[in-house]
């Protein structure tokens, strides 16, 4: 498969993710924190799998590449939690739009 194949079907299977978390976040019911738990423990165990797969995983971590990986985790935590909760106050449409186009 040549390089712009491949592109457009990753780019497919991404916005096709990416365009239905909305509607299966408002569908599931659950509480926003909950989708948000079970979200960044499947991502965080589907990257350590593809890690290992590519053998980008590390002997030993320094307390600065942890510090640094804690705080990017947190910072995707409350960015879940906050595109998450602006379904409930407005359109699931909106919301995304406003999300992908970082107005600040």
């Amino acid at each position: 498969m040549d390089s712009t194949a491949r592109g457009t079907i990753e780019m497919t299977a991404a916005m096709v993710i990416l365009g239905t978390i909305g509607w299966f976040v408002v569908m599931s019911g659950e509480p926003i924190m909950d989708v948000v738990f079970w979200r960044c423990a499947f991502g965080a165990i589907t990257l350590l799998i593809i890690c290992a797969a590519l053998g980008l995983l590390r002997g030993r971590l320094s307390l600065r590449i942890v510090a640094i990986s804690a705080l990017g985790g947190a910072a995707i935590v409350v960015n879940w939690l906050l595109l998450f909760s602006s379904f409930s106050r407005a359109s699931i449409s909106i919301a995304t739009a406003v999300y992908n186009t970082q107005p600040f």
